[in-house]
């Protein structure tokens, strides 16, 4: 039978990603078109291993990772400590996903997870191992600020008592967009999209749709200028395009392993 509420969260996806000119992703009609849940991409294994207990696991450490230490706990053999857990909560929640689609998603919400540990600890690392990191990298610590004020506001919502369904849906569908836009910035990261190419000082107030659709732009400009003349790095964009693909492809799935993970408890 057809899913209402998948069908929103197909709607969202395609709507979001619409701006970046790639190719229209499968489900593009989805919202005003029947469709069954098994018809959209890994929908059914997402849901399938969010009810599993390496998901409750997982789900547990990710609550835990947007908390700042305190001053004297910060020090690189606790963080590696905590990635080490992480590292093997991921693997064992590879172990469990039902296919290739859900493997996928859960190991970008543990790359995900990860940068948030080190953001609230010391920062993302290409900002201190890289001279000129990619302006993609300072898109998604931005985006990854975003959506720590997103779940400490969730956070506030008192359990139990009485929530505006308007008010959650909002600040969840926030969380739920600067997750995937830190998780795209991220896949374009390793191209040196470089800070000076900003569209002048008023790109500190665009949003994070038009900074997204912005560094897709550069990107994919980058490539074609790139064709023919620098074999390494037209290589370099056409990877992380095709990473970006298949990010947009698993939205759906993507998207609601993100609302399990973010929704306040």
């Amino acid at each position: 039978m057809s899913s209402p509420g998948l069908l929103k969260v197909a709607g969202r996806a395609a709507g979001r990603m619409a701006f970046a000119g790639l190719a229209p992703i499968p489900i593009a009609a989805a919202a005003s078109a029947p469709v069954e849940v098994r018809d959209l991409p890994g929908v059914e294994a997402a849901r399938a291993l969010v009810a599993t207990p390496e998901w409750a696991a997982f789900r547990s450490f990710w609550r835990s990772a947007g908390a700042s230490p305190a001053e004297e706990e910060q020090n690189w053999e606790l963080l590696q400590a905590q990635r080490d857990s992480l590292r093997s909560l991921a693997a064992e929640l590879d172990r469990a996903s039902p296919d290739s689609t859900a493997s996928y998603c859960a190991a970008l919400l543990g790359r995900l997870c990860e940068a948030r540990l080190s953001m609230t600890r010391y920062g993302l690392p290409e900002m201190l191992t890289r001279m000129i990191p990619s302006r993609a990298v300072f898109h998604e610590e931005a985006s990854l600020r975003r959506l720590e004020g997103r779940l400490a506001a969730l956070g506030e919502l008192t359990p139990g008592a009485f929530r505006d369904p308007a008010e959650v849906a909002g600040l969840l569908g926030d969380a739920v967009e600067e997750a995937t836009a830190a998780i795209l910035f991220d896949a374009m990261s390793d191209v040196r999209l470089l800070p000076e190419t900003f569209p002048g000082a008023e790109a500190d107030s665009l949003g994070t749709a038009e900074l997204l659709a912005f560094d897709l732009a550069s990107l994919d400009s980058l490539t074609r200028a790139a064709a023919g003349s620098d074999p390494r790095l037209e290589a370099a964009c056409e990877d992380a395009l095709a990473e970006v693909r298949r990010i947009r492809s698993s939205l759906p799935a993507l998207e609601i392993m993100l609302g399990d993970l973010l929704a306040p408890r």
